[in-house]
């Protein structure tokens, strides 16, 4: 065991995977096969695949997409892929333009922001930018729109507007199976607070969750979270006011029961996915929006109760 330490904290930390798989195989003898896999690389051993080269394949010698020249812990995109830097650029034994990068899972400390401005929460997606935000500035925050890359998941909150080191699990493409590569279908995320006005407002005047994805393009929603926080004063009343989410000025697509949602004395949340029929027909280029098709909500007088909408989608093409 003291052999496999050693092993693991020279070659996971300065060289890369070549390395790694040649001292495997010189100590296979020596090794079970879950020592040698945790050095990096499994040799083929018979009855593996012949054009096997090494597995699980999660370390790599690359010239990363972005940045330009990485330090080891940085995250790194290389295309489609992101992942954390193990070497600064040339080092380890790499050429002067590679990098070595561990594109699988696992858990890091990393500079995330808050670029959305309400804050994160524990959960909430990460994405790679090529173009960093916040101070200091880092390639890792919470806004899907012009994202290159998913990264992963926050498991520390970061405060409002702020830029922080947490914990993020960083999740393998591959394993998010509501991703894809052609990016026009990646998980996104998209936020809104609404005001007490707005709340009772929301017949006459809906307030848009998503904007068109443009042409070509449809917003299918996956999950829908609502937060409705009591100011204290007095409540919502309602009548059959439920709240509604769908296309914009087109067909529902989910209603929410505001019974004993909107009309308490305390703090309220809903976490509900969506359930789409077979006969679900996507709106091209529509926005999806929140609103109330029956009547205006009333109450709150006081006009300190808010809320805030939190939609888990995807955008699909419609011209395959």
């Amino acid at each position: 065991m003291k052999l496999i330490r050693w092993c693991n904290r020279l070659f996971h930390s300065r060289s890369m995977h070549r390395q790694r798989r040649r001292i495997a195989m010189w100590l296979s003898p020596l090794l079970t096969p879950l020592q040698v896999m945790r050095l990096g690389g499994i040799p083929r051993v018979a009855g593996a695949a012949t054009n096997e080269v090494f597995k699980p394949g999660w370390n790599l010698s690359v010239v990363c997409t972005h940045p330009a020249a990485p330090d080891s812990g940085d995250p790194v995109r290389y295309g489609q892929l992101t992942g954390i830097a193990e070497t600064d650029e040339g080092d380890g034994g790499n050429s002067a333009t590679e990098t070595s990068v561990y594109f699988g899972p696992g858990v890091y400390n990393m500079l995330v922001d808050d670029d959305g401005g309400a804050g994160i929460v524990v959960g909430d997606p990460i994405f790679y930018h090529d173009t960093g935000t916040g101070t200091p500035a880092t390639s890792l925050n919470n806004t899907s729109t012009g994202a290159d890359a998913y990264f992963g998941v926050a498991l520390e909150a970061v405060s409002a507007g702020a830029t922080s080191t947490i914990q993020v699990l960083h999740v393998p493409i591959g394993s998010n199976l509501a991703l894809v590569s052609s990016g026009l279908a990646n998980v996104r995320v998209a936020e809104i607070d609404l005001t007490s006005a707005q709340i009772k407002a929301l017949n006459a005047t809906p307030v848009t969750i998503v904007a068109a994805p443009g042409a070509n393009l449809a917003i299918v929603p996956i999950m829908v979270s609502l937060v409705f926080n009591y100011g204290g004063t007095n409540v919502f009343t309602e009548t059959a006011d439920d709240l509604s989410i769908g296309y914009a000025g087109g067909a529902e697509i989910m209603e929410i029961e505001s019974t004993g949602l909107i009309d308490q004395t305390n703090d309220e949340w809903r976490a509900i996915t969506f359930s789409h029929a077979e006969s679900f027909i996507p709106e091209e280029n529509v926005a999806v929006e929140i609103t109330n098709l029956d009547g205006e909500i009333a109450g709150n007088a006081g006009g300190d109760n808010t809320a805030r909408v939190r939609l888990l989608y995807t955008i699909v093409d419609t011209d395959l």
